[in-house]
């Protein structure tokens, strides 16, 4: 089986899993690693904040999103556009979101875009992740392209029972440096 069947095999068993959990559980485990998230220093030091917003069973960071904006961070959350380009533009509340292209709640366009800067923290989501940091999410690449040229602190989102000791990865897949679960932050070791 080449990667990208692999890939797409491990994403509908994954998916499947984490759409599995009940959603007492789900919030609980949520609100855990929102928790985790405010506690470590990436997050505390960071000025801007990169998240996403949930769609479907993925971990929900709102709570930690609204704590962020209250707290005076810079926010943004992603567009996507054609040929799986990805912007992040800012937002100062969480009303203005709107479904975009994949149903996905998008801040307007017209919103202003983020400039990259030394203090920023980009939260990844994603299906499943293993220990060196690799991820399998949708199959778009949207986040493998962004950071790419990202020069910031890029953490993974991933409940503890999705973490894998390892996944199959391409040339394009890019690792994240640390992983934050209900349980705390990981650290990612090279592979």
């Amino acid at each position: 089986m080449n990667i990208k069947d692999e890939k797409t095999a491990l994403r509908a068993k994954y998916r499947a899993l984490r759409a599995a959990i009940p959603e007492d559980v789900r919030r609980t485990r949520d609100l855990a690693l929102c928790e985790r998230l405010m506690a470590c220093a990436s997050y505390r030091h960071a000025s801007t904040l990169l998240a996403y917003a949930p769609t479907g069973s993925e971990i929900d960071v709102t709570p930690l999103l609204r704590a962020a904006l209250a707290a005076g961070k810079r926010v943004a959350l992603p567009r996507s556009y054609e040929g799986g380009v990805m912007h992040f533009h800012y937002v100062t509340s969480l009303s203005v979101l709107t479904p975009g292209r994949f149903g996905i709640l998008e801040p307007p366009e017209s919103n202003e875009i983020y400039t990259p800067g030394p203090t920023t923290l980009c939260l990844v989501p994603g299906m499943v992740f293993d220990r060196h940091g690799y991820r399998i999410g949708y199959g778009g690449g949207y986040y493998d392209r962004f950071l790419r040229d990202f020069d910031g602190t890029a953490v993974g989102v991933v409940y503890r029972d999705l973490l894998l000791p390892s996944l199959p990865h391409g040339r394009y897949d890019l690792a994240v440096a640390a992983l934050a679960t209900e349980g705390g932050i990981v650290a990612t070791t090279p592979g």
